[in-house]
């Protein structure tokens, strides 16, 4: 009964050499993760679409005019002082009136005022913060004011009115607490000794005063500002730097995954080294006594195999399945080889086949023998690269 031979031990594919991937190879992997060409041209577009719409709403587009006044608080002591801001937000090129805003502010004290301007890309804010007080109690309306602009250039002029400012200023006591000889306790939580806010020593046991602060009348407080006026930003303001700071986020962001990627590469492992996979297979032939279970003839016909398969592929001979006798006169086109390689092999195929093929009858210590020669030969022509990475 004719037997067949076993499957390939060698796959000639998996040794062909693979080149490390190019800046484009890296590419069309991103490109390949990110879901195909068409996804990626896709949110190009609308990355760019975003972009240039960002880009003309900022730069280009013109501002509309907002003007606006109010007041911080809205309601105060006596002697307090709150901020009056008069704001106009408009186009950098728009020029301006501005109205007599100390004029509208004349039923109160102005302490100080000052006048912030800020420009981004087309956009100009304009601030005008004043510090006011008044020391009469009662509800205050600050009339709308008219602001007069024009475009840069232009002939005719154009208004916008703010809205009216209502301001209350509250008494220090109440009304009912102001009546003569009556006892009450003020400014608790404010700084300073005596009789707090009244700026007269305390004294026990004077008359009308008892043990603490007593008046018959309102109390005038100097209490001033430790800090500035603040920046107030308007809703446009946050919404658009949240929109740029998004964007460049993406930005950012995109990079960062493209060098991490680049940086982290690894290319995936090569091929098995061919002296590895034949050590491998005739490792097999001893662990698994193919020699004692399955007899010399199936012994010698997988170590020839592996001998033929592992000089084929180590020294790039013809990639096609060849006779013994083939074999062996291709050989003498390798040149790499010593001719005492050469003889060794010649002799190890030959013996094989003919104990493949015919009744001798070899040794079991002979096989056992040629069987080590075979490996101390795989290991003795593996290439010197290999030999390098396995010395480092």
């Amino acid at each position: 009964m004719v037997k067949l031979p076993p499957k390939k031990i060698f796959d000639e594919s998996k040794y062909y050499l693979q080149q490390l991937p190019s800046f484009s190879g890296k590419v069309k992997e991103l490109v390949k993760k990110a879901g195909g060409p068409k996804r990626v041209i896709i949110f190009f577009l609308a990355f760019i679409l975003v972009v240039s719409g960002t880009i003309y709403t900022v730069c280009f587009k013109k501002v509309p005019l907002k003007v606006s006044a109010y007041a911080r608080p809205g309601s105060i002591l006596i002697g307090d002082t709150l901020k009056f801001t008069f704001k106009v937000v408009m186009d950098k090129d728009t020029e301006l009136e501005f109205p007599d805003i100390e004029q509208e502010l004349q039923d109160f004290e102005v302490r100080n005022h000052e006048s912030f301007e800020d420009v981004f890309f087309r956009k100009r804010t304009i601030n005008r913060v004043y510090s006011i007080t008044k020391y009469t109690p009662g509800e205050y309306n600050i009339a709308p004011m008219t602001l007069r602009y024009r475009d840069k250039g232009g002939i005719y002029w154009k208004t916008a009115d703010t809205k009216e400012v209502t301001i209350r200023v509250k008494r220090l006591v109440k009304m009912d607490d102001m009546q003569p000889g009556r006892r009450i306790r003020t400014g608790e939580g404010l700084a300073g000794g005596g009789y707090r806010g009244t700026g007269m020593p305390s004294a026990g046991g004077e008359p009308g005063m008892g043990g603490g602060a007593s008046v018959a009348a309102p109390i005038r407080y100097y209490i001033h500002d430790t800090e500035g006026p603040r920046r107030v930003f308007t809703v446009q303001d946050i919404v658009l730097r949240a929109v740029l700071y998004t964007i460049g986020g993406i930005v950012v962001l995109f990079i960062a995954v493209i060098v991490i990627n680049t940086i982290r590469y690894k290319p995936e492992p090569g091929p098995e080294p061919v002296h590895v996979t034949a050590v491998k297979a005739l490792d097999r032939l001893r662990s698994e006594k193919v020699l004692d279970k399955e007899g010399a003839k199936e012994f010698c016909l997988r170590l020839s195999r592996v001998l033929m398969g592992y000089v084929r592929i180590r020294y790039r001979m013809r990639p096609v399945e060849m006779t013994s006798k083939e074999f062996i006169n291709d050989l003498e086109t390798v040149e790499e080889l010593t001719p005492d390689q050469k003889s060794f092999i010649k002799d190890s195929i030959t013996l094989c086949d003919h104990v493949k093929y015919s009744v001798y009858e070899a040794d079991k210590q002979q096989l056992d023998s040629l069987l080590k020669d075979v490996v101390k030969f795989v290991k003795e022509t593996k290439l010197k690269e290999e030999l390098e990475e396995e010395n480092k």
